[in-house]
């Protein structure tokens, strides 16, 4: 994603630089484009794992396309999104697991938040 960004932003700061643009909200809309699905896909996964690790870790050492899958997610061959089209319609079960995790997540921290502020 960083080198993604990063060429995102080198494109616009190219057109601004050529007088073609007049600043970096070009950046922000690419970023909103092509960027921002992954991220969104990225963090729904990272709640489900933060959520319950063993199942992930279970399933990446009994499964080898999920092994693979994160392979080629590693090595840029592969994207969150072709995950997400690869589960078909577990997706709904995805988003709805990720969603319940999240909620989980933010009230702990709402919970937490005065006993930090003492």
């Amino acid at each position: 994603m960083a080198f993604a960004s990063g060429r995102l932003a080198a494109r616009q700061a190219l057109r601004v630089l050529a007088g073609e643009a007049r600043d970096m909200s070009g950046y922000q809309r690419a970023v909103d484009r092509w960027l921002q699905p992954e991220l969104t896909v990225s963090r729904r996964l990272q709640e489900l794992f933060n959520f319950a690790p063993p199942p992930y870790v279970a399933l990446m050492r009994r499964s080898e396309k999920f092994w693979l899958f994160f392979c080629h997610l590693i090595r840029g061959e592969l994207t969150y999104l072709d995950f997400t089209r690869m589960i078909g319609p577990l997706r709904i079960a995805l988003d709805a697991f990720a969603s319940i995790a999240e909620r989980r997540r933010l009230s702990r921290v709402e919970r937490l938040t005065p006993l930090l502020r003492r």
